[in-house]
Formats: structure tokens, sequence, C-alpha cells
């Protein structure tokens, strides 16, 4: 059965007990009626003074989530290493501490943890939006390839008018120079599932194989490929076409054709 909320008559009795004679089960209750009405720095204060007489796993989350609320971000990452952070069985530690790694940017530890959340809770809500502002294009200026002209923005750009393709190009040239940088390659991961559900269904363009087959193909006794006064001597003495040398302007033409490169 659930605790109702305390009062706030009987929040400030128990926060004078707490003081006097703590009590796990009181120190708990005073944590969290203080965090429901956003007094962060006095609740990590009690909380802090509990922990070295209580070492339980509750109350070190309380006194994350405070240090939390009160921008502690480094305390409540420490605090959090006494408790079980594991996505699958402790998904409330696990989002506490997302939000800390996500404040001390630590960016490709905060999209793991994300992403584990996400895979033994698809529908958390609260890990979506941090992977989602982990991985927005706003986050990453400062990110460019080795030649600047290659940057986020300009990926960006591409991704407004609708080449994705480009972006594509430009976010895998940027990942080169920042390799592991976990909000790029997600990035990535992003515009490459919009370019898949962008693409035309091939089958529904192409025509069947047997159409495909018969257009412009000679059929077994129909008219031939080759014009009516046009005959084909295999003869011995017919003349023969000479290979082309090195020294032949079409072979040497050929070799100096650069090869097709993209725009980015």
């Amino acid at each position: 059965m659930t605790a109702l909320p305390l009062t706030d008559d009987e929040l400030e009795h128990l926060l004078v007990s707490v003081r006097r004679s703590p009590r796990s089960d009181t120190v708990r209750a005073v944590g969290r009626g203080l965090l429901r009405r956003r007094r962060y720095a006095e609740a990590a204060m009690v909380l802090t003074d509990a922990v070295c007489t209580f070492d339980e796993p509750p109350i070190w989350s309380l006194l994350a989530h405070a240090c939390l609320g009160a921008s502690r971000n480094q305390q409540a990452l420490t605090a959090l290493q006494n408790v079980d952070c594991t996505p699958s069985t402790h998904v409330e530690n696990a989002r506490l501490r997302m939000l800390a790694l996500e404040r001390l940017r630590r960016t490709n530890d905060a999209i793991g943890l994300a992403r584990q959340v996400l895979e033994h809770h698809p529908h958390d809500r609260f890990a979506t939006e941090a992977l989602g502002r982990l991985t927005d294009p706003a986050n990453l200026p400062h990110r460019s390839a080795v030649d600047p002209f290659y940057t986020v923005a300009r990926a960006e750009q591409y991704v407004e008018i609708g080449r994705v393709d480009r972006a594509l190009r430009i976010y895998r040239r940027i990942l080169l120079n920042h390799p592991g940088d976990a909000a790029l390659a997600a990035r990535i991961d992003v515009l490459m599932a919009q370019r898949s559900a962008e693409e035309p269904d091939l089958a529904e363009t192409l025509p069947p194989p047997a159409a495909a087959l018969s257009e412009g193909l000679p059929t077994p006794g129909g008219p031939s490929l080759f014009a009516d006064d046009e005959v084909i001597d295999d003869s011995e003495d017919a003349p023969t076409v000479q290979m082309l040398g090195s020294d032949e302007p079409g072979l040497e033409t050929f070799r100096r054709f650069p090869s097709v490169r993209g725009d980015a």
C-alpha cells in the first residue's frame, strides 16, 4: 500500500524528529516530501547526513535525486555508485544516472545507457527524450571533418532540403574525424532510417522480369537485329578489327577519365 504524501505540517514535524533521533523510514519519508516540494538543497543536506547512519540503497537514490535537483551532478553520480542502476531491474536509478552523465557531458556513456533502457523499456519517455537531446544536431556545432567545409550545420542544411544522402556523406566524414562519437553515430542511424523510409519500393517501379526481357529482344524466328542489307562476313579473308594499343587516344581518354565523385 502506497503511503499518502505528507502534509506541510507533518513534514515539518518529521524534520525535527529526523534531526533529533533519525530512523530509516522517517528519513525516506522526509526525503520524498522535500523532493515533492522541490526543496532539493535541504533534501540533499538531510540525506547526506542520513547515509552516514543508514547505508541503504533507497536513501542513496533519494540523495542522488536531490543532488541532481540542486545541480550537484558529480555528487549525484557518486551517490549512484552505491545502488543498482541496471536498466532491466532498476530503471528509476538508470534514469537518474543517465541524467547525471548527460549533465556532466559524458555524452557517449549517456547515450549508451539510454539505449539500454529503451532496449528493455521501448516506450520509456525519459530515455526517449534524453536520447533526442543527446543526438540533437544543435548540440553538435563544434564537430567537423578534417576539411572545415564539412560541418554539422552544412549536413543539416541538406536534410532540410530533402538531400539526406548528401547529409549522410558529410556526417560520415565528420565521424572519421571524431571516431567513437556516439552522438554522431546516433544521428547517422536516424538519417539512415529516414532515408530507408523515403526510398521507393523498386518492386513497384520495375516491370515484371518477363516484360523486361521481351522488350527490344529478338524472338526465335523473328526479325534479325541487323538491317536487311547488312551482311556479316565470317570468311578467313574478312578484315579484322585491330585491338587498341596503349597509344590510341580512345583508350588513353578512358584511362584518364576521372571517377565519379559525389558532391560531398
